[in-house]
């Protein structure tokens, strides 16, 4: 049996963990929405009974912030094999610092793997980074499922209100691309196109493309205002690959230990998402699809993509899809092994990265 206060001291240490990050960007396949909020008053204002102020915007956004990541797990080849081994070594790391694993391997190889998928999210290409188009989609994409009434000039002024002072880099690329083409391009074109641009091999080159592509436009107005399916042929994406998730794609995006290719279904971290994938490719109109990805349908696309975990402050947990109020034995299971999992792997990725800091 759990002890619930020893669960919640574990659920707020991992909170404070996570909401008090210091070292590089984090990412860190958790499939949790961390928020400063009481879960009380995020209920009063979901159901209307509370007026939303200011100080609620971020925490109502940040779980359709998180719910982007979730849609890139599920469809991108280039989030998903990265973000599953990074997970991957920072779980081997923390067995490994704690004397937990049978067949220990040293924590400077790990380290050393860790920093090959590092450069590979952080690597500039010309003024951007993969993980710029990454973070600039879970921005862009998250107030537009959050505050889908809001045009391009108010995402804009939201995310640099929150972002511009204390991570720059979530907003250079939209307001780079505000300055060039307008705030209607950035805030509502490029979400869409930084996700056309995660399928690719190399992101940053392919939405550099697509930039240049709408910049011979006469009008990228017009480009603004094209619905998903007319987006993808004008970008030359083919639809019937793109509004599929990766499990459905049955391609070797993935390898082995050995450096062998492998099918993404074997990866073994697959099952931990087995949900996600199930309830999107249930979808079977194609246009559907593309619609919840690259639109504006918050509530539709939160119910697809929730975080698997929402964490309070005070170390309240609450699962994906259950009654907030369940209080099961295996209910608290579920939470709580949830928390002790991220909490390990974020201490294994700690070790990580100290062993980096040590060794440049």
């Amino acid at each position: 049996m759990i002890d619930a206060e020893m669960a919640r001291t574990t659920a707020a240490a991992l909170h404070a963990r996570m909401t008090g990050w210091s070292g590089d960007r984090l990412f860190l396949l958790t499939g949790a929405a961390f928020l400063s909020m009481s879960p009380n008053r995020l209920d009063d204002i979901v159901s209307g009974t509370r007026k939303l102020r200011d100080e609620d915007t971020f925490d109502i956004y940040a779980r359709w912030h998180e719910g982007v990541h979730m849609a890139q797990l599920v469809t991108s080849p280039f989030v998903f094999p990265i973000a599953l081994d990074m997970a991957g070594l920072a779980q081997r790391a923390y067995r490994i610092n704690a004397g937990m694993d049978d067949q220990p391997t040293a924590i400077g190889d790990l380290a050393e793997r860790y920093r090959i998928l590092f450069r590979a999210l952080e690597d500039m290409d010309g003024e951007y980074s993969p993980m710029d188009v990454i973070e600039t989609h879970a921005v862009t994409q998250g107030f537009r499922w959050a505050l889908p009434d809001s045009d391009g000039e108010a995402i804009r002024y939201i995310a640099n209100y929150f972002y511009e002072d204390k991570t720059p880099r979530y907003v250079l690329l939209l307001n780079n691309v505000c300055k060039k083409f307008g705030d209607d391009v950035g805030g509502i074109l490029l979400p869409r196109l930084c996700f056309l641009s995660l399928q690719a091999e190399r992101p940053v080159r392919q939405l550099l493309f697509l930039l240049d592509k709408l910049e011979n436009e006469a009008s990228p107005e017009i480009v603004v205002g094209y619905r998903p399916i007319q987006l993808c042929e004008w970008a030359g994406a083919p639809v019937s690959l793109v509004s599929r998730s990766l499990r459905e794609r049955a391609a070797s995006f993935v390898r082995n230990s050995a450096g062998q290719t492998a099918r993404l279904t074997d990866h073994p971290w697959v099952g931990l998402f087995t949900q996600y994938f199930d309830e999107f490719e249930a979808i079977a109109d194609d246009g559907q699809r593309l619609d919840l990805l690259m639109g504006q349908q918050g509530a539709y696309a939160y119910s697809q993509f929730a975080p698997r975990v929402t964490v309070y402050p005070g170390g309240e947990t609450r699962l994906r899809g259950t009654d907030p109020n369940e209080q099961s034995e295996i209910a608290h299971e579920a939470r709580h092994g949830f928390v002790e999992m991220t909490l390990n792997l974020v201490s294994g990725l700690e070790v990580l990265q100290r062993y980096l800091a040590l060794h440049p």
